[in-house]
């Protein structure tokens, strides 16, 4: 019969070290994203926003969703709002983007990755980083080549409503203290006058646009007859 073996400390000591080199520590992973949908995500906050808080503090998510609009938040943060459900809020996805309105537009399908935020008030995520799955459907256009444009009526009807990114010369600037817009007119060479509104919220970029100077925007074609209008207008200062 075989006599039993006994282990020494240093034995086991010994065995302890052999296995620490051949199966080193593996180093704790991150935790994985939240996976929810927009609609989910709103849903949840509007049923209760402290059990939500409770249950995703800290937490980061990754969302694909449709964009509802692009613009910034009342004190001046570059944000994008996903669909969830309806035409008038959605999800508010606070960006890292500086102006993420030159790069995307309504009706764009995108991923967003972000955090909860510290203090939540309404659905929102921060620090988001977006990612395009389709292309943008920002179309880009001169002053010039949009008025030329619009004078066919089928390509004006197609024009109307779509998110422009928008080039031109300045020609004038009034500040219309009733709505807070500043109407910037552009010069182009097809007889129209072309205006483009900047919202409140640009006011003091646009306190500084002066005639004759370059200017870049974005934002909804209006269209109109006597006048063409782009609504809702945002600068574009990078390049």
């Amino acid at each position: 019969m075989q006599r039993p073996r006994f282990r020494t400390p240093a034995m086991l000591l010994a065995a302890a070290v052999v296995l620490a080199w051949v199966a080193p520590e593996r180093p704790a992973r991150a935790e994985d994203p939240v996976k929810i949908t927009p609609e989910e995500f709103v849903k949840e906050f509007k049923k209760s926003s402290r059990a939500a808080d409770k249950k995703y503090k800290g937490k980061t998510f990754e969302l694909t969703g449709t964009i509802l609009r692009v613009g910034k938040s009342p004190v001046g943060y570059p944000r994008i709002e996903l669909r969830a459900g309806n035409d008038f809020s959605g999800l508010t996805c606070e960006v890292t983007e500086k102006e993420p309105w030159a790069v995307y537009a309504p009706g764009q399908k995108v991923k967003v990755v972000g955090k909860w935020p510290d203090f939540p008030v309404i659905p929102q995520l921060a620090d988001c980083k977006v990612e395009a799955i389709d292309k943008s459907p920002l179309v880009t256009r001169t002053a010039d080549e949009l008025v030329k444009e619009c004078a066919d009526v089928r390509a004006y009807k197609k024009l109307v409503d779509s998110t422009v990114l928008l080039s031109g010369t300045v020609a004038g600037k009034e500040f219309v203290k009733a709505s807070g817009f500043t109407h910037i007119t552009l010069k182009n060479s097809g007889g129209k006058k072309l205006i483009c509104r900047l919202l409140p919220s640009e006011k003091e970029v646009a306190d500084g646009i002066k005639e004759g100077q370059s200017l870049t925007v974005a934002g909804r074609f209006a269209g109109g007859s006597d006048e063409l209008t782009v609504d809702s207008c945002l600068v574009v200062t990078k390049k």
